[in-house]
């Protein structure tokens, strides 16, 4: 089976909401870096960002000018598009170097399955992570049963399940009591998402190529 790692990265005083991330790794493509040494590039950067010496790498004119005829990142990521969590600052990584994909509540949805299909497939990335973070407003919104209007409410559809695991291991608990597991439950739920419904990323995960 495909081996799967969980990374949580810290929360410094003040800092942004902390995320969570599931990473899936298999076997490097002869052209990209080793998943473990991306892995460790991302947590090395968080833990800088964190303690407040992110060197915000790859962020000027030199960077522009050198990714202009194509682009090589080192991962996907999938991340929600609270705007607390970017994740080129929170990962210290610059232009390049994330092909990132956002959507409220980190869902994977039709648009979001064909960008990281793009990232992983055409773009070649040796990494895909999933990345969620604590106080997700469209978890909370599921998990309190909120009112969502317009197309909101197809959009966290896939929550549901999330939330609904995190109520069934905490008999009992309702509401804001189950945000934090099912914030946890909806990372695993977007990665069991891209795996089921990508025959791409499957091939690719089968092959070692992502």
């Amino acid at each position: 089976g495909l081996p799967t790692l969980t990374a949580t990265p810290k929360r410094g005083a003040g800092a942004t909401p902390k995320p969570t991330a599931s990473v899936a790794v298999a076997a490097p493509s002869p052209q990209a870096p080793a998943p473990d040494d991306v892995l460790r590039a991302l947590t090395d950067g968080n833990a800088a960002f964190v303690a407040g010496k992110a060197v915000h790498p790859h962020q000027d004119g030199a960077r522009l000018h050198e990714t202009a005829a194509g682009q090589h990142p080192i991962a996907t990521v999938l991340s929600c598009s609270d705007s607390r969590v970017p994740a080129e600052l929170v990962f210290d990584e610059g232009v390049g170097d994330v092909f990132s994909v956002r959507v409220a509540g980190n869902v994977a949805d039709t648009d979001e399955l064909g960008t990281i299909e793009y990232g992983v497939d055409h773009l070649g990335t040796p990494l895909l992570v999933v990345m969620g973070h604590t106080a997700c407003g469209a978890v909370t919104a599921v998990a309190t049963d909120a009112e969502v209007h317009g197309h909101i409410p197809e959009l966290v559809d896939n929550i549901k399940r999330a939330v609904d695991r995190a109520k069934a291991a905490a008999p009992g608990k309702e509401g804001k009591e189950v945000v934090g597991a099912a914030i946890v439950e909806n990372v695993r739920q977007s990665m069991a998402d891209i795996i089921t419904e990508s025959a791409l990323v499957r091939a690719r995960l089968r092959d070692g190529k992502t």
